[in-house]
């Protein structure tokens, strides 16, 4: 790795004017946790190219490095007022969010695409952004749309699966079936397919896809509250509530933190435990 930046450093030093090596550069140094010379990277581009994005994008990615998400969106709307492009609209996009929220992002991202119809990547996006606010009817119709130019795209299959879920479609259990079987590996799908076999009624199956998938990817918050739901169905309230409190244990966002703090409550009362925060209290 340090043969392979003093090579970058040395291609940027070469040709200011080639931009990979110095775009390159800028994003080894990032990922290398060199925020220094991402930084010295960084103003060198906005020097040399005023009127180009690269500068303000690497600006972007050090600021969410550093925790900065106002920063980060700051800099990457400058980047997008000089290069209109999809890729930094998403990236803008994913910004909102993190600053704004989620139902911020999708009105951002939907604005843009109001503007530029039709661009793959940022309706895959948008998509995606229309599962996290639950507007699962809009989500299909984006994923539909997708899948009929990528018939056995295993992503597609599995998200599709979700906004089917999300609206009682019993169609995903078979589209997260054909997901699973196209990409058996993925710890992503597998939790999909287990969630919706959970949903379905079949808890007992469902967890084994659940914990297989935590022993792939970890424990995630999401596929916790996935996992305690589960052991809730099969009558198991005390391993549930147990997997509920490392879920919910920090302030991670996660798109099913309320009904999992919901849970919990609820589990919590059933033991004779007082429910913890606010946040916790049953609906």
């Amino acid at each position: 790795l340090n043969g392979a930046a003093w090579s970058l450093e040395k291609a940027a030093e070469g040709d200011p004017s080639f931009l990979p090596a110095s775009i390159t550069l800028g994003e080894f140094a990032v990922a290398q946790g060199d925020l220094p010379k991402a930084t010295e990277v960084a103003q060198r581009l906005q020097r040399n190219f005023p009127d180009k994005p690269y500068g303000h994008n690497l600006l972007g990615t050090l600021r969410q490095k550093e925790g900065d998400d106002q920063g980060a969106l700051e800099h990457l709307r400058a980047a997008m007022a000089l290069d209109d492009s999809p890729g930094l609209a998403v990236r803008v996009y994913e910004a909102q969010r993190c600053v704004n929220g989620d139902a911020a992002g999708v009105e951002f991202l939907r604005g843009w695409l109001d503007r530029h119809p039709g661009d793959p990547l940022a309706s895959l996006a948008l998509a995606e952004g229309y599962g996290g606010v639950r507007d699962w009817k809009k989500a299909q119709a984006l994923y539909e749309d997708a899948i009929g130019k990528a018939p056995d795209n295993p992503m597609l299959l599995n998200n599709l699966a979700l906004a089917y879920l999300g609206q009682g479609d019993p169609r995903a259990l078979e589209l997260a079936r054909r997901a699973q079987a196209a990409m058996p590996g993925s710890a992503e799908i597998g939790d999909t397919l287990g969630w919706v076999m959970v949903r379905s009624g079949n808890a007992a199956e469902g967890l084994k896809y659940l914990r297989d998938a935590e022993s792939r990817t970890g424990s995630t918050p999401g596929l916790l509250y996935h996992i305690a739901y589960a052991l809730s169905e099969l009558g198991r309230p005390g391993e549930a509530l147990a997997e509920l409190e490392r879920a919910t244990a920090s302030s991670q966002p996660f798109a099913d933190r309320e009904d999992a703090l919901v849970l919990r409550a609820r589990l919590e009362q059933a033991a004779g435990k007082k429910p913890k925060g606010k946040e916790a209290k049953p609906r």
